[in-house]
């Protein structure tokens, strides 16, 4: 049994590795011609890396203020078409009941009777013929205990299917996503992908500053 495990230990180690070779080589591969889309740096914030069939790609990443974007994903023709989305995550909180509690309560008729041992009028339950408890009402108390939790819900900005790159200019920075699955379709031993992320300064970015008095 020991040496089996020694055995499939290697084996992960060595997958492990062969993927991790894999991404490297994709790092900085031209799998998009971005040079017609204009004079943006992709040198910051693009990322590379590898994939197989079915996996699902999550870029997370922010557009930074007073900036010009422009977002495109490509891979290895091994991949096939990559459908890709920008999305923004909207964090959420939701009330769920947690359990609900119920409570019964029965309340009898009462009586007032002279006791003579304490010498003064006391309240008794009513009974009936056969000695039972006559009952007045029955209150019922219903207590819910609610808990909150926090989820992130994904709003949707673009998709590849409306265009081939997003072109985004922002005012605020703000977090994003790049989001995309790779078919089922694609060669079993998966391929390199790149998200090209570029960006150039708007005129809103060059601060201006005020000569102090002397």
């Amino acid at each position: 049994m020991k040496k089996i495990l020694i055995i499939i230990f290697g084996i992960s180690i060595v997958l492990l590795s062969v993927n991790k070779v894999n991404a490297q080589d994709c790092q900085g591969s031209d799998y998009c011609d971005v040079k017609d889309l204009g004079d943006y740096n992709y040198e910051s914030q693009s990322v590379f890396g590898f994939a197989y069939p079915g996996d699902t790609v999550i870029i997370k990443t922010a557009i930074y203020a007073n900036k010009k974007y422009s977002f495109l994903v490509c891979g290895e023709p091994s991949l096939g078409d990559l459908q890709w989305k920008i999305i923004k995550p909207v964090r959420k909180t939701k009330k769920l009941v947690e359990k609900t509690r119920v409570d019964t309560t029965v309340i009898y008729k009462m009586t007032t009777e002279y006791d003579d041992e304490m010498g003064e009028d006391v309240e008794v339950e009513m009974t009936d013929d056969d000695g039972n408890m006559i009952v007045d009402k029955i209150e019922i108390t219903k207590d819910t205990i609610f808990k909150s939790i926090r989820y992130t819900d994904e709003v949707i900005m673009f998709s590849s299917t409306k265009a081939p790159n997003w072109v985004k200019g922002t005012r605020k920075t703000q977090r994003i996503w790049v989001k995309f699955v790779i078919p089922n379709t694609a060669e079993d031993d998966g391929g390199c992908y790149g998200v090209y992320i570029g960006r150039i300064n708007t005129a809103n970015s060059k601060r201006k500053f005020k000569r102090g008095r002397r």
